[in-house]
C-alpha cells in the first residue's frame, strides 16, 4: 500500500526508468504539447497483498489511484470491495472524486470490488477489455455509469493511454502515461508477458511524438548522484553486466493465472571472484 510521487530527479516506476528520458522529439515530426508533469503525478498504491501501512488492510488483488493526470483514475479495484473501500477512507481519497476506473482483465482479485464501487459513485467511465464477459458489463450498465470496451489502443485523456487488449487466453489492457519525465507503465497481473506489454509501450512512442532512448549508461547515474548527494553516499558500483551474464529460457509466451511454467536459468561467472548461487 504505497504512495509514489513522481520527481525529476527520481522515478521510483521501473518502467519510467527504462523509458527515461523520453522527451525528445521524432525526427521530422511536428512538435506536440508539453507532456504532464511528472512531479504533480501520484501514484497510490490502495489493493495488494503486500503490508506496508499496519492501519491498511492486505488482500490478494490489485488497485492503484492516479492522481494528477487529466482525469484521476482508478486502476483496477480489488477483489473485495469491503477492503477496498475501507482503505480508500483510512488514505483520504474520496471514491467520488475518481473519473475513470480502468480494468486490466477478467481475473476476480482485480474487479471483485466494481460493484460496491459504482454503488458509491456510479457517474464514473468505466474502459474494461471488450472481452470481459457480459455479466461485468451489466454490473456497469445497472450502476447507470458509462460503460466503454476496449479492443485497440486508444487515448483515455490528455497524455494517458490503453495499450488495447493484448494476449492470448487471458486479454489484458495496461495503463501508459506520459510524462515530462517519460513513460509511466502501470499493469494488472501482466498476462500477455511483460516483455510484449513493454514492446507495445515502444512501438506507441512514435505515435506519441517521442523516440525511445535505452536506460542511462550506469556512469552518468553515479556522477548525478554524486553531484545531489556527494561522494560518501555513492558506493563503489560495477555494472552487473561485467560480473556474470543471465539467461532464462521459459517454455510458452503466455502463463495463465496460477499455472506452473517451466524454465532453464544458466549463470555465466565472467569476474575473478568466486560466484555463489543458491536458492536463497
Amino acid at each position: 500500500m504505497q504512495v509514489y510521487k513522481l520527481k525529476s530527479v527520481i522515478l521510483v516506476s521501473i518502467f519510467a526508468i527504462l523509458f527515461a528520458p523520453l522527451v525528445i522529439a521524432a525526427p521530422n515530426k511536428t512538435a506536440v504539447e508539453p507532456n504532464s508533469d511528472s512531479n504533480d503525478l501520484t501514484l497510490t498504491i490502495i489493493y495488494d497483498n503486500n503490508p506496508y501501512e499496519k492501519n491498511l488492510e492486505t488482500r490478494w488483488g490489485f488497485s492503484c489511484y492516479v492522481k494528477g493526470a487529466e482525469k484521476t483514475i482508478l486502476f483496477d479495484v480489488g477483489g473485495e470491495s469491503s477492503v477496498l473501500l475501507a482503505n480508500m477512507r483510512k488514505l483520504g481519497i474520496d471514491p467520488k472524486m475518481v473519473d475513470i476506473i480502468v480494468l486490466s482483465h477478467v481475473h476476480y482479485d482485480h474487479i471483485g470490488g466494481l460493484s460496491d464501487f459504482l454503488k458509491v459513485n456510479p457517474e464514473v467511465t468505466v474502459l474494461l477489455p471488450k472481452s470481459l464477459p457480459r455479466s461485468v458489463k451489466d454490473i456497469v450498465k445497472r450502476a447507470g455509469a458509462k460503460l466503454v470496451e476496449i479492443h485497440k489502443t486508444i487515448k483515455i485523456c490528455k497524455d494517458v493511454y490503453s495499450t488495447g487488449e493484448l494476449g492470448g487466453f487471458i486479454k489484458e489492457q495496461s495503463l501508459i502515461i506520459k510524462t515530462s519525465n517519460g513513460l509511466v507503465v502501470i499493469t494488472g497481473c501482466a498476462h500477455p508477458g511483460i516483455v510484449n506489454i513493454v514492446k507495445k509501450a515502444k512501438e506507441m512512442l512514435t505515435q506519441l511524438g517521442t523516440e525511445y532512448m535505452p536506460p542511462a549508461d550506469p556512469d552518468v547515474i553515479l556522477s548525478a548522484m554524486e553531484n545531489v548527494f556527494g561522494g560518501s553516499f555513492v558506493p563503489v558500483f560495477t555494472p552487473p553486466e561485467k560480473l556474470l551474464s543471465v539467461q532464462m529460457n521459459m517454455h510458452g509466451n503466455e502463463f495463465p493465472y496460477g499455472s506452473e511454467f517451466g524454465a532453464v536459468l544458466a549463470v555465466v561467472n565472467k569476474s575473478s571472484e568466486v560466484l555463489i548461487v543458491s536458492d536463497n
